[in-house]
């Protein structure tokens, strides 16, 4: 219950800093523009640059890392399912469990063999 009450303070907490953020961001943008007067020739440059296009790019890119990560994954989770059956195809405790279905199976056929007799 106290780890509960925990998690709701620190989210909170979180959304008390993002409400506090937002409403001072306006400002830090008022304040770059009144800059810009001054602003250097390496400041010029970047802001030429195509932000929008290299944000597309990094995000197409990631996405399609994750993707293939995900693939990856899958197929390391198959590999190891398989694995995992052919182990409990060939356990001693299987065998023994095969085993004793098949003793109980003919004693019920010798059973039934002798009462038909």
């Amino acid at each position: 219950m106290y780890s509960f009450l925990t998690t709701i303070v620190m989210v909170a907490a979180l959304a008390a800093m993002i409400y506090l953020l937002a409403r001072a961001l306006p400002r830090i943008s008022d304040a770059e523009h009144a800059n810009s007067a001054n602003a250097s020739s390496f400041d010029k440059m970047l802001d030429k640059l195509p932000m929008e296009k290299m944000d597309g790019a990094i995000s197409s890119f990631f996405e399609k890392l994750l993707r293939k990560s995900k693939l990856i994954v899958l197929k390391i989770d198959n590999l190891l399912n398989n694995y995992l059956d052919q182990v409990k195809k060939h356990s001693p405790a299987r065998k023994e469990q095969h085993g004793a279905v098949l003793k109980e199976k003919m004693e019920a056929m010798v059973e039934k063999n002798d009462k038909s007799q």
